[in-house]
């Protein structure tokens, strides 16, 4: 059962770490991917924190899992910050890092932030989709159809449901 998927991967990590087995970085991807589905954003945060005590440094998988933990868990401004941190810690942003943190914004009805996020890598319906849906929750219409009108994707379900609000 996912519910204790995570359990049962931060029990191997540990066991790991008894050992004195080096886990990798796709050790604690996984185990951070295993908190994501089980909505243990909290987790995900604290194993991402603890990855360079074990000299392990966080990939792209890595940041995009915990992103995506903090989405789910409604925690938008880490979810940003973590998007935003990408860069100083040498690592590539894609369209599922930019995807993950404008959906955050959107799930917290954080439109001005999603549509921030949105400004720095407008390259996909992804994108543009989360950042109307969350001026749709937050019945800011006029910004719904200016990202429409400025986009070629298909936000506009989430436009007229912002107009019909």
């Amino acid at each position: 059962e996912k519910a204790q998927e995570w359990e049962v991967a931060l029990q191997l990590l540990s066991t790991m770490l008894l050992q004195k087995v080096l886990p990798s970085v796709v050790s604690y991807s996984s185990a951070i991917s295993a908190c994501e589905k089980s909505l243990q954003w909290e987790m995900a945060l604290a194993l991402m924190a603890a990855m360079p005590f074990a000299r392990v440094m966080p990939s792209q998988v890595t940041y995009n899992s915990v992103i995506s933990a903090c989405e789910k868990g409604s925690q938008w401004q880490s979810a940003v910050f973590l998007l935003f941190s990408m860069p100083k810690a040498r690592v590539d942003q894609d369209v599922l890092s930019f995807g993950a943190a404008i959906s955050a914004c959107a799930h917290s009805h954080h439109w001005r932030s999603a549509v921030r996020v949105l400004k720095l890598n407008a390259a996909d319906v992804v994108g543009y989709n989360g950042a109307v849906d969350a001026c749709a929750k937050a019945t800011q219409w006029q910004w719904a159809l200016t990202l429409c009108q400025n986009s070629d994707f298909l936000g506009r379900s989430f436009a007229l449901e912002a107009c019909d609000a």
